[in-house]
């Protein structure tokens, strides 16, 4: 067996390997871990374990099963690498090892399991672009993309999600790269993302969404019904709740001595009809621009 050098820093985690996992030197140590055949058993020592890229590598070309290994402890990005980068069959999904390979910015490793068809970008909701957009990875946000057949962009929720992120930290040629696409509607969720965007005060994507007929359309017919609205609610408490139960019995005695000036007989304008809410919505939006 070819001999392996073990990195300089290298070291054992002793705690529950086993007594036959407890040599002496460094090298007697590889040469027992090398010693397990099954292989799903070494690639979860050789990550948590162990941990040497190397024995990782072994381990995944033995044909372990990336589906069982446990990667909630993995803080270091040789082993992302080793396990994104050696050829093996297995296609990836929205996991810790792909959050976790983003968060260490391995955008390019990332981006050749996706080019190589080994990247579901559709699983758990499109959630890999969620987090690509979260940790600003905009070269793999224009490859998810380029390769979605509209499966992620279907899913309004996370759509949204990912855009109101990418607006409230400031992302803006990731938003702008996210609008400019066509299949996505920028109104979506009752203009959700202008309204976030006037919440956090970024001025550049407002005005880029208050190009977009879509949001201006709807803007005017959000004002528009709460405009319609507030008039009925004037109109409804304008209105008497409860009706007099005494008629008032007292009539005015006198009439005028001389006739009014006022002709009562008919007005001397003819009034025209009187607005209705839409126009007076218009009127308060035409005000306002």
């Amino acid at each position: 067996m070819k001999k392996i050098i073990i990195n300089n820093k290298y070291k054992l985690d002793e705690s529950h390997l086993g007594d036959y996992l407890k040599p002496k030197s460094k090298d007697e140590i590889l040469k027992n871990v090398l010693s397990i055949e099954d292989p799903d058993k070494l690639l979860n020592i050789a990550v948590n374990k162990v941990k040497d890229p190397q024995v990782v590598k072994i381990a995944i070309e033995k044909g372990a099963d990336l589906n069982k290994l446990i990667a909630d402890n993995i803080i270091d990005p040789e082993i992302l690498r080793t396990i994104l980068t050696t050829p093996s069959e297995y296609k990836f999904i929205a996991s810790n090892i792909i959050y976790k390979s983003l968060k260490f910015k391995l955008e390019k490793e990332i981006i050749a399991l996706l080019k190589s068809n080994r990247l579901d970008i559709s699983s758990k909701r499109g959630k890999i672009l969620y987090w690509a957009i979260g940790f600003t990875l905009e070269n793999l946000v224009k490859e998810i993309l380029k390769n979605s057949k509209g499966d992620i962009l279907s899913t309004e929720d996370s759509l949204v999600e990912a855009l109101c992120v990418a607006i409230a930290r400031g992302n803006y040629n990731i938003v702008k790269m996210l609008l400019d696409d066509k299949r996505i509607d920028p109104s979506i969720s009752d203009n959700r993302l202008l309204n976030v965007a006037i919440e956090f005060n970024n001025k550049k994507v407002k005005e880029l969404l208050l190009k977009d007929k879509r949001v201006l359309n709807k803007y005017n017919n959000n004002m528009k019904k709460i405009v319609k609205e507030s008039l009925m609610e004037d109109a409804v408490m304008a209105e008497p709740t409860v009706k007099p139960g005494v008629k008032p019995g007292i009539k005015p005695g006198t009439r005028p001595g001389a006739p009014s000036p006022i002709r009562r007989e008919r007005p001397s304008v003819t009034p025209g009809p009187k607005a209705s809410a839409e126009d007076v919505a218009k009127k308060f939006l035409d005000l306002i621009k």
